[in-house]
């Protein structure tokens, strides 16, 4: 179902280049014929169920985004389950889930594009997928709690790649810069995935590729697409040299808070560029909104009008600091997740009613838009009473003299927890920790005013490019 959507792909252009990767482009039929040659490897191509029905799944466990992404083509071609593995996850982890998923295969060994090199005619899927038929899997934890499993069916993965494609006017002129992760749905489906089948030209880049080095291959390749969230797109106009770029058509962020400065920067380095905020979640595959971005959507939180083809609706909530009407955001609809994969090949996180129940705080305003709020499972009790960190972070980030910040619970012997806030400043100014505690205190109440305030020089960045809310600067 999929692999036959990019066969048509291949079909209609196979010499066009569908991937970038390291200095070399490979066309939509070479791209085709690697993946035929990595297909040939996996054992029980095209037999769809294994004992007692079970899935076939392949477990890919890479690093460089073009294996993930032949990995997960290959899969496909072969009729079984891609289940996308942190790179982060340890070999225990990897032990577990390979007991929970019973994969035919486990691609752990780099892979040699060389080795891929000769192509061979492109054949269809021997599998004819269904609809609700399993299709990607992704082991993920999102910004906190543990790993889970969230597993999308074939229909969820075709109908999210083609409204990103529709939502960004994806073209077949269009070449997109896919720096984060292929581990995350926001590189593989955001980027990756979504532009290959819109017939897009993909450009990929290892992890940890310096800055410098993009936005050179930004400027020389005439890139119109950049996609990242808002860490990232921070750390670019750290290292931007003020040139713009006049090329780029499309600037996305989103997943986290984004700073009236940074919109304004965005807008310096990317003139000519339409700015959208983006808005989702794993689960969801991964988009469920978007909107223009600009600075009075940012300072409301604002997130965008959900897509049509989802129903939703907002759960009360007894977390603080919201605005009347705001709670929890519940999601049903072809494009979500079957669950959350348990033994016995069960799934769990959908209710009697087919809503997923997420964790994240949101408000709708008069004219259908969503605003974000912060996550449930961010919330804490300091002294008896529930503090919402994003609450202290937008409070904090309005202030001029605040660059970046994240805020996070410290164990206290007597109230349980207090607040931490770590702040990257605009620039050195005096009594910083002083006037930023004033200042919350003039807008938070008691309980939610940050005992620490600490001045860092760059807020810890997790391996998808976010705030890493897991990760703690020295001393916390």
């Amino acid at each position: 179902m999929i692999w036959q959507r990019f066969l048509e792909r291949v079909d209609a252009a196979p010499n066009r280049t569908a991937v970038v990767w390291r200095g070399t482009g490979f066309s939509f039929a070479s791209l085709a014929g690697m993946v035929e040659a990595l297909a040939a490897e996996i054992p029980g191509a095209g037999v769809p169920e294994g004992d007692l029905g079970r899935p076939r799944r392949v477990l890919i466990r890479q690093s460089d985004p073009l294996a993930i992404l032949l990995g997960v083509l290959a899969a496909w071609r072969t009729g079984k389950t891609p289940v996308i593995l942190r790179e982060s996850a340890s070999d225990a982890k990897v032990g577990e889930l390979t007991s929970l998923l019973r994969p035919d295969l486990l691609l752990t060994t780099p892979l040699t594009v060389e080795r891929l090199r000769p192509a061979t005619v492109p054949g269809s899927a021997t599998l004819a997928t269904t609809p609700r038929r399993e299709a990607l899997a992704i082991s993920t934890s999102g910004s906190t709690g543990d790993p889970k499993v969230v597993v999308l069916p074939a229909e969820a993965v075709l109908l999210n790649a083609d409204t990103i494609a529709s939502r960004l006017r994806f073209t077949t002129a269009d070449r997109i810069v896919v720096n984060t992760p292929l581990t995350y749905m926001y590189g593989l489906m955001g980027g990756a995935v979504a532009g290959l089948l819109a017939g897009a030209e993909v450009h990929l880049f290892p992890p940890t590729t310096p800055w410098p080095i993009i936005q050179s291959h930004i400027r020389r390749q005439r890139i119109g697409v950049v996609q990242g969230p808002p860490s990232l797109l921070s750390l670019f106009a750290a290292f931007w040299n003020g040139e713009p770029f006049p090329d780029v058509r499309l600037v996305t962020t989103g997943g986290e808070a984004v700073r009236e400065r940074l919109v304004s920067g965005l807008a310096a380095a990317f003139p000519n560029a339409d700015r959208r905020i983006l808005y989702g979640m794993t689960e969801a595959g991964p988009r469920i909104a978007d909107d223009d971005l600009d600075a009075a959507g940012v300072i409301a939180g604002m997130v965008g009008r959900p897509y049509p083809h989802l129903c939703w609706r907002i759960d009360p909530t007894d977390a603080v600091g919201l605005p009347p009407g705001a709670g929890r955001l519940a999601l049903a609809g072809p494009s979500m997740f079957l669950g959350y994969l348990q033994a016995n090949e069960r799934f769990v996180g959908i209710d009697d009613e087919g809503f997923f129940r997420s964790s994240d705080l949101v408000s709708v305003d008069g004219e259908g838009r969503l605003h974000f709020h912060g996550r449930v499972d961010r919330l804490f009790k300091s002294g008896g009473k529930l503090v919402n960190p994003t609450e202290i972070e937008a409070v904090l980030g309005r202030h001029p003299l605040v660059r970046q910040v994240v805020c996070r619970g410290k164990p206290h012997d007597l109230l349980g927890w207090i607040v931490i806030a770590e702040v990257v400043p605009e620039g050195p100014f005096p009594d910083a920790e002083a006037t930023l505690r004033r200042h919350c205190e003039d807008h938070l109440e008691a309980q939610a005013v940050p005992r620490e305030i600490r001045l860092i020089d760059r807020l810890p960045v997790s391996a998808s490019g976010k705030a890493d809310l897991g990760a703690a600067s020295p001393g916390v």
